[in-house]
């Protein structure tokens, strides 16, 4: 999400129809499993679903009855979106997952990934961190609850800041130099799931 700083903490995923200026929105919102099952798509960004049974795993309802996306065991999810294959020092960026994890045996596995050349962003169980060519940025959540996690990136226009959000509340704060660099040099794509924990995805927005 280009230009895009966060109000109040982080962005607001209670208003899906506002997506313009959006780079990527997913949501499980309504979502079954239908014969459009494994199609997740946002303008010509598609995931791609990988392992998945449909049974246990895929659109579920979590314990309020609302819809998620449930990734386990080898079922696995990749978002062709290289956030990282541009430096976004002169335009910002603001990136944001809600999810939950649930039934955790490793809780120092990763969940979602974007990391290539020790930079980018990851979520694990019970932490989110963020890192560029010189800085590293780290917060802690707890699991079994549904959370929302942003990473903001202010430009250096502004306050060349980094910031982390937990549910709307400034976990992580970090100042960048002008020297410092966000871009991979071998850009990947976004990677959710692990055979470590249940993740329950509700939202993605950037």
């Amino acid at each position: 999400l280009k230009n895009k700083r966060l109000n109040n903490g982080y962005l607001n995923l209670d208003i899906p129809e506002k997506t313009e200026g959006l780079e990527l929105y997913l949501t499980s919102k309504n979502r079954i499993n239908d014969n459009n099952k494994d199609k997740w798509e946002f303008n010509t960004i598609k995931a791609n679903f990988s392992n998945f049974n449909w049974i246990t795993d895929g659109w579920q309802l979590d314990k309020e009855g609302l819809n998620v996306l449930t990734i386990q065991g080898d079922s696995r999810v990749e978002i062709p979106l290289k956030i990282f294959a541009q430096d976004f020092k002169n335009t910002g960026k603001a990136i944001e997952f809600e999810f939950e994890v649930k039934n955790v045996t490793n809780y120092e596995d990763i969940i979602i990934s974007c990391v290539s050349g020790n930079r980018g962003l990851e979520i694990g169980c019970k932490s989110a961190k963020f890192k560029s060519n010189e800085m590293e940025l780290l917060t802690n959540f707890k699991d079994n609850e549904r959370i929302r996690v942003a990473f903001s990136i202010e430009s250096k226009y502004q306050n060349s800041i980094v910031s982390i959000y937990v549910n709307g509340v400034l976990s992580g704060l970090a100042k960048y130099t002008d020297t410092d660099t966000f871009s991979q040099s071998n850009p990947v794509n976004i990677f959710i799931g692990n055979n470590s924990c249940a993740t329950n995805l509700y939202n993605i927005r950037g």
